[in-house]
């Protein structure tokens, strides 16, 4: 098993995975908190911080650079409707359409009722998330994003 692998199932079972639903909180700083409280301040995503453009976007729109910020940011937009890192996309090397069949990192293993979100902050997905991001930020008010807004998100 690689480290990479190792590395992103650690960061994986530390932060849960989708404890709060977006459609209870109404905006993006809300669903923030709620998260950070559930998983607690100390945990090692809080700590894991991106650098780059993927950083100078989210602190341009008033966001932290951790990867659960970056990881809620894209779990509160797909939960909105906007999916910017879907299975089939194949952005994440674990969970894709190129995973054998009948595995559990193939798309068709997932049920259409989950959140079909697969952001665990790869280079390629990190320059994606930073342009969009970048597209977008007419949205952000204060450092908070709507899901309204959320809604009108472009990819």
């Amino acid at each position: 098993m690689n480290t990479t692998y190792l590395l992103f199932v650690i960061i994986a079972l530390l932060t849960g995975m989708n404890p709060v639903h977006a459609s209870e909180v109404t905006d993006l700083r809300s669903y923030l908190s709620e998260r950070k409280q559930t998983l607690g301040a100390s945990n090692i995503g809080y700590h894991a911080n991106a650098t780059g453009n993927v950083c100078h976007a989210m602190k341009s729109v008033g966001l932290g650079c951790s990867y659960n910020e970056r990881g809620d940011l894209t779990e509160f937009l797909a939960r909105n409707g906007v999916s910017l890192f879907p299975c089939k996309g194949n952005t994440n090397p674990y969970y894709n359409t190129w995973q054998p069949e009948g595995s559990v990192g193939n798309c068709a293993r997932h049920s259409p009722t989950e959140v079909d979100n697969y952001y665990i902050g790869t280079a390629q997905q990190n320059a994606m998330l930073a342009a969009s991001i970048r597209k977008n930020q007419q949205l952000f008010k204060s450092g908070n994003l709507t899901s309204a807004d959320a809604k009108k998100w472009r990819p």
